[in-house]
């Protein structure tokens, strides 16, 4: 992969990961909480990726697991950052596939969100300077 070509490809994942977390931000606004955590998942998702990229200079592995992507870019997080990643996780499936709305709307209330907002928020940044520190 050229020079160039990293570039873009980082350089997408980035933009695209700030996009769905304006996205995410708008959905908790407007109280629609399941798609909110699901675009939370993306953001986090690309940011990842976009490591990846730059740490080994290749193209990201095809999957939503985030626990998975992190251990690709041999990230060192702690417990409570990996419990983060499979919660968001278990959201990007979720609301891809809610086989009982109801209950998701249940588990996806106000402060839960809020709470997975700023822990999501606060994990992008931490993903930003990874990215710094490795292009």
């Amino acid at each position: 992969m050229t020079v160039t070509d990293l570039k873009k490809l980082i350089s997408y994942w980035t933009s695209s990961s700030d996009e769905d977390f304006s996205v995410a931000r708008d959905l908790f606004r407007n109280r629609k909480y399941p798609y909110c955590l699901f675009f939370c998942h993306l953001a986090v998702e690309k940011m990842i990726k976009a490591v990846v990229v730059a740490k080994l200079h290749a193209h990201a592995p095809w999957t939503h697991n985030l626990p998975f992507l992190a251990g690709h870019a041999a990230m060192t997080l702690d417990k409570g950052d990996l419990e983060f990643l499979v919660e968001l996780t278990r959201w990007n499936l979720e609301a891809r596939y809610p086989s009982d709305l109801l209950t998701l709307k249940k588990k996806a209330d106000a402060s839960t969100v809020r709470v997975l907002i700023k822990k999501t928020n606060k994990f992008l940044k931490w993903l930003k300077n990874q990215l710094q520190k490795n292009y």
